[in-house]
């Protein structure tokens, strides 16, 4: 669809911009501390900076590289499949509430697992290794936060 392809080329513009702006301006902005570690205040505010020039950049290389489909042999959902996704949405979100609740009683490692399986079975995941997939980067998310930067997950 070239309407996608314009739509993924302003996007990944407007994140560039950002992206860069971030880079730039978050060592201005944030105080260093005296005590110098290899991780200091502007670490967080960098990584997501990089991350998001290199998520723009493919983005903008991506919106290049595809094919314009025209939309004359694709059907419009109706009915029952488009109230189905709906559904699927709905039901997402209320585990996402679910997890805000639950992570205070229970700590953050099984309550992001519950919520998470619990997502993808609403999605209809059939193979057992994106389970895998989801739970380690929980376990990664969990190891870098509390590890490596210091800050405490509930």
């Amino acid at each position: 669809m070239k309407n996608a392809n314009v739509k993924d080329k302003i996007a990944g513009t407007i994140l560039l911009i950002f992206g860069i702006s971030l880079w730039i301006v978050s060592p201005l902005l944030i105080t260093e501390s005296a005590d110098s570690s290899t991780l200091d205040s502007t670490f967080f505010p960098k990584f997501v900076g990089v991350s998001l020039i290199i998520l723009s950049v493919t983005l903008i290389i991506k919106s290049f590289l595809s094919n314009p489909q025209t939309n004359t042999n694709k059907t419009k959902e109706k009915g029952a499949a488009s109230h189905k996704k709906a559904s699927t949405g709905y039901l997402s979100f209320i585990v996402i509430i679910f997890f805000v609740y639950i992570v205070e009683w229970i700590s953050f490692l099984p309550a992001a697992i519950i919520s998470m399986v619990a997502i993808m079975g609403i999605m209809r995941v059939k193979k057992w290794h994106y389970y895998l997939i989801v739970i380690m980067s929980i376990f990664l998310i969990k190891f870098s936060f509390e590890d490596l930067i210091n800050v405490p997950l509930p």
